[in-house]
């Protein structure tokens, strides 16, 4: 069979829904260290607001530089599993650990021994999910040679992200809530999705074992330097990358400001977190097929840009919601129907990029492509976490207190929470203007 026309293949329904599960255990690891854990090392073990904000962007930074080297060496070592399942069931087992430690430091010791524990719990979440994510991210470029069906296969990614955040919905804020804010719901959290991850991390390694394989063709394979400058030479590889540091910067600031935003500014207890999350997700899961139906009108990129619109003015919106939970509730819908767009068609144009680069150079550097993505993404969230901690301690956030926070540092989380989102959803629209995957000569597509 010629090369076009085995590209041009679709893969089982169960291979994609398979590969699409792998978002589960991603995203329930996610929801615990940028929903909660700020709060929780702020508000329960006691380390001060900035503090915490730099280890955790130092570990982001870490995660960042980990990330293309990752995608480097899954482009290019094979064993009896495949290129990428190896790295993947590494990467939930971490994943799984950093759950139950990052969230049961213990109280009574010292604080430079909390410090080591936070420490140790942000390396396995960090090294964790690169070592999950790039080889999984690389894949539906290899699985499936249809760019519709990529599409559709991000949708299958974003139901079941949904269904993680309406499991995190119930194993986090409302088990915190039922268990009391304390040590014990933060450990018992820790313990349930930590579980949780793993289960679902090997759900996905062993239901992936018969995706089809595309090796490299080309016997050309630039060392890990230069094949970065190869990449960064692509254009429409280069204004993803921009659109994604945008999306990734409002999705770190908006993530951990939300728990303050409903304690603090909307004095909403985590039930109401709780019940946000889960009427989000739904609105989420509802809207995939409009926005399946929007991009095939409009293109991924027309599509994508009226998601961000949505998704950017529900974000601001919040800015003016001093404390209606119905408001709040109409807002979720609103979050969960835009997010929903935002989260699968901005997955949707990496793999095709991918396939663009494949056509053009003969090279499969999935892993590579997927590496230098999450490193810049990972890197916009690390400056994110680190100002949004500047700027709530230049606001005066009194850590460890359950009496309330100075008026400077209510105003702080409102802007991060709310305004800087929309901001960075507004700049992704104008880099989306900008990206452009040219058509293919006519004897490359034969």
């Amino acid at each position: 069979m010629p090369e076009a026309a085995r590209d041009e293949v679709r893969a089982p329904l169960s291979i994609a829904v398979a590969w699409g599960s792998g978002s589960f255990c991603q995203s329930l690891v996610i929801y615990a260290y940028s929903v909660l854990v700020l709060r929780y090392l702020t508000d329960t073990v006691g380390l001060a607001a900035a503090l915490a904000g730099t280890l955790m962007a130092a570990f982001k930074i870490y995660d960042a530089l980990l990330n293309p080297v990752i995608g480097w060496f899954a482009d290019r070592i094979d064993t009896p599993m495949g290129r990428r399942r190896p790295w993947m069931l590494l990467g939930g087992a971490f994943s799984s650990a950093s759950l139950v430690i990052g969230f049961n430091i213990p109280l009574d010791a010292p604080m430079m021994e909390k410090i080591v524990w936070a420490c140790v719990g942000q390396f396995l979440f960090s090294t964790g999910f690169s070592l999950f994510a790039i080889p999984w991210l690389a894949m539906p470029q290899e699985i499936s040679g249809s760019a519709r069906q990529r599409t559709q296969m991000m949708a299958w990614r974003v139901g079941f992200s949904s269904l993680a955040q309406g499991a995190a919905s119930l194993s986090g804020p409302m088990l915190l809530a039922a268990l009391g804010m304390g040590a014990l719901a933060y450990g018992t959290m820790g313990w349930v999705m930590g579980a949780l991850c793993l289960f679902s991390a090997l759900g996905t390694v062993f239901f992936t074992r018969k995706a089809r394989v595309r090796t490299v063709e080309s016997t050309h394979r630039p060392p890990l330097g230069a094949q970065f400058g190869l990449l960064l030479a692509n254009r429409p590889f280069l204004v993803l990358v921009g659109i994604k540091i945008c999306l990734y910067f409002g999705l770190a600031v908006a993530a951990s400001g939300m728990a303050l935003l409903t304690r603090w500014v909307l004095s909403v207890s985590d039930y109401w977190l709780g019940i946000y999350t889960m009427v989000s997700t739904l609105a989420l899961l509802a809207s995939q097929p409009f926005w399946l139906w929007l991009s095939g009108r409009l293109a991924t990129r027309g599509a994508l840009a009226c998601a961000f619109a949505l998704h950017g003015l529900a974000q601001l919106s919040l800015f003016f919601n001093h404390g209606s939970v119905s408001l709040l509730m109409a807002q979720a819908v609103l979050l969960g129907a835009g997010g929903g767009g935002v989260f699968m068609l901005s997955q949707a144009l990496l793999p095709d990029v991918i396939e663009h680069d494949y056509r053009r150079t003969g090279l499969r550097r999935g892993g590579a492509f997927a590496g230098v993505v999450s490193l810049l993404e990972t890197g916009s969230s690390a400056f994110a976490l680190f100002a949004m901690g500047l700027a709530l301690s230049a606001g005066g956030y009194v850590a460890g207190t359950q009496a309330g926070q100075p008026a400077h540092a209510i105003e702080a989380i409102r802007w991060c929470a709310c305004v800087l989102p929309a901001m960075a959803e507004l700049l992704g629209i104008v880099l989306l203007t900008r990206f452009r995957i040219d058509p293919l000569p006519a004897e490359i597509n034969a």
